[in-house]
Parts: structure tokens; sequence; C-alpha cells
């Protein structure tokens, strides 16, 4: 099953008026996800971290991320 997220909730459609589908603002990172789990997730997450920081874009919570991955 394939889920997508959108500003932290699951989805399917993204508005035409999202700001990063007009301005191309956002930052994503690919995860492989087995049964619940996601190896290497603390590394995803700490490139993920540094890449907001870089483009001055919020940082998801740590655990909340953890907790959709697990989901």
């Amino acid at each position: 099953m394939t889920t997508i997220w959108i500003n932290g909730e699951p989805g399917e459609v993204i508005r035409a008026f999202d700001r990063g589908l007009q301005y191309g603002d956002g930052l994503f990172e690919t995860l492989a996800g087995f049964e619940g789990d996601c190896p290497w997730f603390d590394q995803h997450y700490q490139r993920l971290r540094l890449g907001c920081e870089r483009l001055q874009l919020p940082v998801p919570d740590f655990s909340l991320l953890r907790q959709e991955v697990q989901r």
C-alpha cells in the first residue's frame, strides 16, 4: 500500500493553491518501509532536518514522523 502525507495528514490530493505546488518550495525524503519499520530512519531524519534548516522550512517533529512511518 502506498501512502502519501500532505502537511502531516494522509491524503490523495494536493490543492492547486498549495504553496509547494505553486512555487516549488519543499523538501522530501524517500523512505523504504518494511512491516512498520524503516531501516536507517534516524539517518533519513537527520538529512531531512538539515535540508529543512538550509531551506528555512519547518522541521517535522521526530516522534510524530516516526509514528507516521510505522503506520
